[in-house]
């Protein structure tokens, strides 16, 4: 559907992993799918971070800042 729009895929991959790191009930097939958005053609990094935490910020409503409150479980 992004026909070749890099912006719109790493965007869609990275608020799909965003609010996958803020969700209490974690299932992989998220992170399943924002990898394969990922590896569908270049990734500007930079650009993914910005969108994991638009995503995480949406999905936690800004209570918790991006970055802390992952305990990586």
């Amino acid at each position: 559907m992004a026909r070749g729009r890099d912006d719109i895929r790493v965007e869609c991959a990275g608020v799909i992993a965003g609010t996958w790191f803020s969700s209490i009930a974690r299932r992989g097939e998220a992170l399943i799918a924002a990898g394969l958005l990922m590896f569908a053609g270049p990734v500007d990094l930079d650009e993914v971070d910005r969108w994991m935490r638009i995503g995480w910020e949406r999905r936690r409503e800004a209570d918790i800042p991006y970055g802390q409150g992952f305990s990586g479980t």
